[in-house]
């Protein structure tokens, strides 16, 4: 493993440095080009990193529409509003900035921010939540806008103060500064008069200098590329120039909520190296750079990968023009014809085949437990195959357990992979891996949402959301029995899902409702990255009948009650409603597969499914097999292709017809989130459950509830930021699987609900070493024991019994029988086996009956064995 480890390190090194030397803006041979205005029909403010979107906004609850250039980014928009109050001596001209979550259709006015047009600039991305103010002579960083926000009430209406919280403001007021953001938002790049030129990670909040050559009001704007490596500054076309910045040439970092400015004019500082926009421009082909008429440039900005740059020059008299420059070296990549997204529905997982050699249809690399798993007999290959796409044409970068959040559209520097491949490595071995992945399509290294970046596909089919919903770990919540599950009607076991109107319902639709601002941001993201594909959605398959009450005494579907299958059913098809209706709501094509399946589901036969059974109870309980269950096999990924081909979706979209979805009134945002780090607790402590700040409104009050058997674990205050870093006592809830809801408000007072599900272990094993004395019992299988026995040192009385632990295996002889959980081994006074007691003749009669025996016994004591160690 070390070997192996180490030369994929060199290759990654090998790859990045043949990579570094072919493209660099400091080698001869960058291709410039003509082009037209890239601005055309976009509002753009000048000094402003991103554009806007004019249109008519509604601001407030109770005001006419308005006039608003907006501005996208992450989990907001943000309005910047000029309007006209009439007076008697005219029209009083005056401008604010304005604030709209996903969820409400309303923008609010900031009310202690009211810009002015000419010296403010604010920079925002679509993929980060930072905000940044300039005002020509200072900067504020607002690290995340929402949380920095306060709700105030004035006599226009509901309105936001901008508190202090989470921001920099840092600059000189007597001298000029200028910043751009990258297009990520990772970035800021900017210059102070007489201080020099420096660069913000955005990320963590420091601050680097990289040159000290002097910074004048000459520099209009700045460039800087996804990566933070590649800065450009517009000015004169004279002193315009090319900075490749690294850390070996910055300065240390400092923080900007330190005073960061003060080390900017060190003399000692080494630049970075740096080459005039002027001297490249002379060594390219493709534009005409005899002229010396060239007399400034205006507007820079360079493209996500760094390896293109385009600028508006300002020539002679009032004429100007727009250039594209190309890094030397670079090669356009090839276009992809199909490239496959998605979760483990779209990545073949539950392929449990094997080829005649004995592989597996995995792709390699994707195969090992906890991976990708993606099958060459998923859907999206069987397509490749009918529309005879070559191999290099179409690739699968879907991957088992992704999450539209975090594993498709995510900000890539703080990604460190869907299974935290690059969370050992420093930034130098993340930047190598995430490339080789890029460059190779390797899953689960960047989020999906790059390879649209870098390939611009024709086709994109794509499944989500639900593992952002939680639908594996319900199944599990659901679907693996405990002891009374074999010995009591499965009604009154029924996991709290399965009951109409119960809270656990309400929470799982308020799950799915969330959704949809999500999966249409990463629609939305993907037609902005690559306008020119068409995007497919799919729904999501029914992948278990809700008929057939016999099936719950089966363990190939995990015992799974019909109210059970039923509320399970039931949220597949809310699910897929909200999907068809995102589809509808942004233009793109959507396939119905929901009843693809009928016929070979779970509880019909498992034709078209992965049950327990081949997936392979042993594989099942080792571990090496659960993730692979309740997914289609094989034939059910045929079934789920030949549906996509009848479409007709690769051929024309097809733009479903509007379905009647809304979020209900009361709908709760509700999401699974990390609050607990170890998901296992024993039975009787206590855990820790830590959030992130600025999660609730500050100092505000919050409830964690635990469930199915609600049982509330107490109420607690937040910190001054907005998080919760609390102790809580958990002796109240029972060994097994719990669902722990935390409940709160956000920074703007909306209600939200945070869930994770855990287990709490029984107590630890008790085992009973016993010495042998007598002859072996016979074949009678009676409940008299013919052996002897004596406890050996430690062994617990009581009422002259061995108790048993919870896991309850004790076997009395090699080869004789087990003894249940719960029961007890009736000693003498002499310390001779009488025999047990059994006070559940059911969990007996079961226990012994012969394909439970073999399945669904053996696979649940294995189960609880697993989660209690």
């Amino acid at each position: 493993m070390v070997i192996a480890a180490s030369v994929l390190v060199v290759f990654y090194m090998s790859a990045e440095a043949t990579h570094a030397e072919a493209l660099s803006w400091f080698s001869a041979g960058a291709t410039a080009e003509l082009i037209d205005d890239p601005l055309v029909g976009t509002p753009r403010i000048a000094n402003h990193t991103h554009q806007c979107q004019e249109r008519e906004i509604k601001v407030g609850s109770f005001s006419e529409a308005v006039d608003g250039c907006v501005y996208q980014a992450k989990s907001f928009q943000f309005a910047y509003i000029e309007e006209c109050t009439q007076t008697r001596w005219g029209c009083n001209n005056t401008s604010t900035m304005a604030v709209k979550t996903d969820d409400d259709p309303n923008f609010y006015r900031i009310n202690n921010l009211y810009p002015y047009w000419q010296s403010y600039s604010w920079h925002v991305s679509p993929m980060s939540d930072t905000v940044v103010l300039n005002d020509a002579g200072s900067v504020r960083v607002i690290v995340d806008l929402l949380a920095a926000i306060d709700t105030a009430y004035s006599y226009k209406g509901q309105e936001y103060t901008l508190s202090a919280r989470g921001s920099s403001y840092f600059g000189d007021q007597s001298r000029t500064i200028n910043v751009a953001m990258s297009s990520n938002g990772d970035w800021l790049v900017g210059g102070l008069e007489g201080y020099g030129l420096f660069r913000i990670d955005l990320s963590n909040g420091t601050l680097q200098g990289f040159s000290s050559e002097a910074f004048s009001r000459d520099v209009y704007v700045f460039g800087i590329s996804d990566n933070g490596r590649s800065v450009i500054t517009g000015e004169s076309r004279q002193k315009a120039s090319i900075y490749q910045v690294d850390g070996n040439c910055a300065q240390a970092p400092v923080s900007i909520f330190d005073d960061p400015l003060g080390s900017l004019n060190d003399e000692a500082q080494t630049s970075c190296p740096s080459k005039l926009l002027v001297d490249v421009l002379s060594s390219s082909s493709g534009v005409d750079y005899s002229s010396r008429h060239v007399r400034s440039v205006r507007y820079v900005d360079i493209d996500s990968s760094g390896n293109f740059i385009t600028f508006l020059e300002k020539l002679g008299g009032n004429q100007e023009r727009w250039v594209k420059l190309t890094k030397p070296g670079y090669v356009e990549p090839y276009r992809l014809k199909y490239l496959a997204m998605g979760d483990s529905y779209s990545s073949g997982e539950g392929d449990v085949g094997e080829k005649p050699d004995g592989s597996s249809y995995y792709l390699p690399g994707t195969e090992d437990r906890g991976k990708c798993h993606i099958s060459s007999r998923s859907y999206p290959f069987l397509l490749r195959d009918h529309y005879g796409i070559s191999e290099e044409g179409m690739k699968s970068v879907a991957c088992s357990g992704a999450q539209i959040v975090f594993d498709y559209w995510s900000n890539m520097k703080s990604y460190v992979g869907q299974h935290n491949e690059l969370a050992e490595q420093d930034e130098a071995g993340r930047e190598r891996m995430r490339q080789d992945a890029i460059d190779n399509f390797f899953p689960g290294i960047v989020p999906q949402l790059e390879f649209v970046k870098r390939y611009t596909p024709e086709v994109v089919t794509l499944t989500g959301g639900g593992n952002d919903v939680g639908f594996s770990d319900i199944l599990t919540y659901c679907g693996f029995p405990q002891w009374e599950d074999l010995v009591l009607p499965s009604s009154i076991t029924d996991c709290g899902y399965a009951t109409p109107g119960s809270e656990l319902e309400k929470l799982l639709l308020d799950a799915i409702d969330t959704q949809y601002i999500y999966n249409k941001k990463l629609v939305e993201s993907i037609k902005e990255s690559s306008p020119d594909t068409r995007i497919i959605i799919l729904g999501y398959p029914s992948f278990i009948s809700s008929d057939d009450f016999s099936c719950s005494l089966t363990y190939n579907s995990g015992s799974l009650s019909k109210a059970e299958r039923v509320a399970i059913n039931k949220a597949i098809s809310h699910m897929n409603t909200m999907l068809r209706r995102l589809a509808h709501n942004t233009a793109v094509s959507y396939v119905d597969i929901q009843d693809v399946l009928n016929g070979g589901r779970m509880c019909e036969g498992s034709k078209y499914m992965t049950g327990i059974t081949a997936a392979g109870y042993q594989d099942v309980i080792s571990g090496e097999s659960v993730q692979e269950i309740f997914h289609p096999n094989a034939l059910g990924h045929e079934k789920i292709a030949n549906k996509i081909k009848q479409e007709g979706v690769f051929e024309t979209d097809k733009i479903p017809e509007r379905v009647e979805y809304t979020p209900r009134e009361d709908a709760v945002t509700s999401l699974p989130t990390k609050l607990v780090e170890d998901a296992q607790a024993a039975f009787g402590s206590s855990i820790k459950i830590i959030t992130k700040p600025f999660t609730f409104d500050p100092s505000s009050l919050v409830n964690l509830v635990g469930y199915s058997d609600k049982v509330s674990l107490g109420v607690y205050e937040t910190t001054p930021q907005g998080g919760m870093n609390e102790t809580v006592d958990i002796s109240a809830m029972q060994p097994g699987r719990h669902l722990l809801v935390l409940e709160g408000t956000t920074p703007l007072g909306a209600p939200v609900k945070y869930y994770q599900y855990i287990t709490v272990l029984a107590p630890p094993q008790q085992t009973f070493p016993l010495d042998e004395v007598g002859e072996p019992p016979g074949d009678s299988g009676g409940d008299e024991v013919e052996k002897s026995y004596i406890p050996s040192s430690g062994a617990p009385l009581v009422d002259g019994r061995v108790q048993l632990g919870q896991d309850g295996k004790l076997a009395l002889t090699d080869d004789a029988w087990i003894i249940g959980a719960g029961e007890e081994v009736i000693i003498d006074g002499g310390g001779d086996v009488k025999g047990v007691s059994r006070d559940r003749p059911w969990a007996v009669a079961i226990a012994f009956s012969g394909v439970l025996l073999v399945g669904g016994v053996g696979y649940v004591f294995k189960r609880k064995k697993n989660q209690q160690e």
